[in-house]
């Protein structure tokens, strides 16, 4: 009788070992998930990425499997499937999810931390999208604070300024800015940086502060996408002020209207609309050619003026 049931006991662990999810079956989860995000089909990759953030079992460890990311990473699959998961949320538009499955990751042991700064990144990133401009600035001040050296380091400084301008703490941006160019002075946002500073005076209604913060894009970033904002921000600025001046130009000469639209307007910034401008074009106003147009088009974007 004993014996009998050591053999039931025996069977019946074997039946078991034979329907436990192995480490290829995981993988396979994965992999499925990953040619439906490649496909747009996130709400099937989201069940795929499920499976595998979702399994538990004592007789498979997952951090012991591994899965190729990119061409030279190698992630823990919890880690890349929690990652995944949240990038088919934001894309789904359904951001609170995606933030807490990429809180996964960056609470997770033994991911690498250039990978784990990423995953930051797109913590706040996915705020900003919300416009949940609070917290993009705290999750982009954190990113700061965890990887001051990292590629991306500006760019969250940055971001975290503008968020607060977005949240009309000016005062807050302008420090903010301030602290990023001081920090990152070479970065490919410090142009933006300066330019949203000189649009928070703009914005506090010092349009003294503010002709001269414009004028430091002017001349310290002659080539940047932000000229032609620095220079209608200026003649603006001087309006306010009931003073009619021609804005400065990035060679120190005064132009008139038309000159200065079809140079900016027409630039790589404008996007293809150099025939509208053109034709939209005044020198009988300062900078009132394509200047309402073009600003209404590139603050309705919400993206930094570069790409």
């Amino acid at each position: 009788m004993t014996a009998l049931l050591g053999i039931i006991v025996l069977g019946v662990g074997l039946g078991a070992s034979l329907f436990l999810p192995v480490p290829q079956t995981l993988k396979t989860n994965f992999d499925a998930g990953q040619s439906l995000y490649a496909l747009g089909e996130y709400e099937g990759a989201i069940i795929e990425y499920s499976k595998v953030v979702q399994f538990d079992s004592r007789a498979v460890r997952e951090d012991s499997i591994f899965v190729d990311y990119g061409d030279e990473l190698q992630l823990p699959i919890l880690s890349a499937a929690w990652y995944q998961l949240g990038n088919a949320y934001k894309r789904s538009g359904e951001h609170d999810s995606a933030v807490k499955a990429f809180h996964h990751v960056t609470e997770a042991i033994g991911v690498s931390e250039d990978f784990r700064s990423l995953v930051q990144f797109q913590v706040a990133e996915t705020r900003f999208l919300q416009q949940q401009y609070e917290e993009s600035s705290k999750e982009y001040d954190r990113y700061v604070e965890l990887f001051p050296k990292s590629d991306l380091a500006g760019q969250a400084y940055f971001y975290s300024g503008w968020s607060q301008f977005n949240q009309k703490l000016y005062d807050d941006a302008i420090g903010t800015l301030g602290g990023m160019l001081n920090a990152y002075p070479d970065n490919n946002y410090a142009p933006d940086a300066q330019f949203r500073i000189a649009s928070s005076f703009f914005e506090k209604e010092d349009y003294a502060r503010s002709i001269d913060e414009a004028k430091a894009v002017i001349e310290r970033y002659p080539e940047s996408l932000v000229i032609a904002q620095a220079i209608y921000l200026e003649a603006n600025a001087h309006d306010k002020l009931g003073v009619f001046r021609r804005p400065s130009t990035p060679t120190g000469k005064c132009e008139t209207s038309t000159t200065v639209c079809l140079n900016y307007c027409g630039g790589p910034s404008a996007k293809g609309k150099t025939s509208t401008l053109r034709t939209t074009a005044s020198s009988s106003k300062p900078l009132r050619c394509a200047w309402p147009r073009f600003t209404v088009m590139r603050e309705n974007s919400r993206t930094p003026t570069r790409s």
